[in-house]
């Protein structure tokens, strides 16, 4: 889909400037499939970051980039990814993570289960590895 019309690797340097995570969202609203992402993963011009997050290889990226990245998770349609990612964001204590606005983030309601057997979050009412985080508690 992506080469036939035009959308090539070229196109996405341009896009996509260093140091920024691109969400997947964002790389399917700018034409590329998740085939074509891949494709790029597989040849070494775009870096998985995580599920869902990608970057130029060869180069970190900061928390600026993971802001600007963060721009999309108001688009997310997955809770999960949502409130996983907010968690982790708060568990590790990221600077940034205090500046984020949650306010138009949908966080749906009621639990989400990640892990069987795990312990619930209170503050994102997802259930994490029972032995998660156990060294901070």
């Amino acid at each position: 889909m992506g080469l036939q019309n035009g959308i090539g690797i070229k196109q996405l340097t341009r896009l996509l400037p260093e140091g920024v995570a691109a969400p997947s969202v964002w790389l399917a609203a700018n034409g590329y499939s998740r085939q074509l992402v891949r494709k790029y993963v597989l040849s070494g011009w775009l870096k998985s970051l995580s599920h869902g997050a990608y970057a130029h290889p060869g180069q970190g990226v900061g928390w600026e980039g993971v802001l600007l990245g963060l721009q999309r998770l108001a688009a997310c349609r997955s809770i999960k990814v949502k409130r996983i990612f907010l968690f982790l964001a708060n568990h590790f204590s990221y600077p940034w993570a205090k500046r984020l606005e949650t306010a138009n983030v949908d966080l749906g309601r009621g639990n989400r289960q990640i892990v069987k057997g795990g312990r619930l979050d209170k503050q994102f009412l997802i259930t994490v590895p029972e032995n998660f985080g156990a060294e901070q508690l």
